[in-house]
């Protein structure tokens, strides 16, 4: 589903921002697939703007889960 690519891009930020300076690498590229956001060798952005996006999309996956455990409870 699209807000599960888009979960996993971030989650691929934060590697490379963690594991590998905030350079791209190519295990970015392949585990974000059409979502990467950038090339090899390029710094990771992650401005104002990316960190909203960011959040955003954490706040409504959470919602999506609570709403189906509220549904099996």
């Amino acid at each position: 589903s699209e807000i599960l690519d888009e979960w996993n891009e971030i989650k691929q930020t934060r590697n490379i921002l963690l594991h590998a300076g905030g350079i791209i690498d190519s295990n970015y590229i392949r585990l974000s697939g059409v979502r990467a956001r950038g090339n090899v060798g390029d710094l990771i952005l992650t401005d104002r703007e990316y960190l909203e996006y960011a959040s955003g999309t954490i706040k409504s996956l959470i919602g999506k889960i609570s709403s189906h455990f509220g549904r099996i409870l």
